[in-house]
């Protein structure tokens, strides 16, 4: 289980640092210019990267504190909105919930709820052909996720979920950022949540995922 943990660390480390190298590197200090993409670039690649995935969702359990993942996980990107969603069980979000009932009732749910956010493409020092770097970045709109689930007396329980950009967990010191990058019909991307609610309750669950996926 130590090892699962270590490979997980290691792909966000690994990831994080040549994607946020990637960022650094395209700035042009002799002059100061920063290169951004082009709109022409923006649209080629959104429509590169666009369709359905297949791949698997990592996460580190609050138990033994090691990777665990979930297989045959669907994902998609929208070129029309630069939308990005992932279906996954509800039940994966009751990993970090401190509160006992709120916990077990998340878990014990069989929903599958779609997690959204939007991907802004930026270019990076890498010459190879195909190679597409971006943010997962929750909107204002979709940053706060809400849904609704029944205990055993029938009773509405209201789930919202805060998405982040950038996280700590209490498991490491690194501070990780929602970072995904993709290269002949594979994707890597970060998805991170700062905070769920249960009802009128908030709890920080400074949780970090990895969606692997291929077209």
């Amino acid at each position: 289980m130590k090892s699962l943990k270590r490979v997980f660390y290691g792909m966000i480390l690994c990831s994080a640092v040549l994607m946020m190298a990637s960022c650094l590197s395209s700035s042009n200090d002799d002059n100061n210019t920063t290169f951004t993409l082009t709109p022409e670039q923006r649209s080629m690649q959104i429509k590169a990267i666009a369709g359905d995935y297949m791949g698997e969702f990592y996460f580190i359990n609050d138990t033994t504190m090691a990777m665990d993942s979930l297989v045959n996980i669907h994902a998609s990107i929208t070129a029309a909105d630069s939308t990005l969603a992932i279906q996954i069980p509800l039940k994966v979000l009751s990993h970090g919930m401190p509160a006992p009932y709120a916990k077990q009732l998340i878990r014990s749910s069989d929903a599958i709820i779609t997690l959204k956010s939007d991907i802004k493409l930026y270019p990076n020092s890498n010459n190879t052909q195909g190679y597409y770097t971006f943010w997962s970045v929750p909107t204002t709109d979709k940053a706060m996720l809400t849904f609704t689930i029944k205990d055993q007396e029938g009773k509405e329980h209201q789930i919202r979920l805060q998405g982040a950009t950038e996280i700590r967990p209490a498991y490491s010191s690194y501070i990780y950022s929602s970072l995904g990058e993709y290269y002949e019909r594979n994707m890597d991307v970060y998805q991170l949540f700062s905070d769920i609610y249960f009802d009128e309750s908030r709890y920080a669950i400074n949780m970090v995922t990895l969606f692997k996926g291929k077209k």
